[in-house]
């Protein structure tokens, strides 16, 4: 008997994770590739880089709270997260 089963493919990105050392959280398109959400005195909110080290990263589950002011300082409030 021949069975066919298929499985759906869960698309990896885009994907919030977070940098539990620094605590920058990062919206990845791929495994090095991604948006700042909240940054530090380095990372700018905003900022895309394409040279992360996706082994400092863990998926985010929390709320994400932005707060953007044009022309002023950004701020993004992180709760319920890892």
């Amino acid at each position: 008997m021949d069975m066919n089963i298929e499985v759906e493919e869960k698309e990896l990105y885009p994907k919030v994770m977070i940098d539990l050392e620094e605590m920058i959280l990062v919206i990845f398109h791929t495994d090095v590739c991604g948006t700042v959400l909240r940054g530090d005195n380095y990372y700018k909110f905003g900022e895309y880089y394409d040279d992360w080290i996706p082994d400092r990263f863990r998926d985010y589950s929390g709320e994400i709270k932005l707060d953007v002011k044009n022309g002023k300082k950004s701020n993004t409030k992180l709760t319920n997260g890892n």
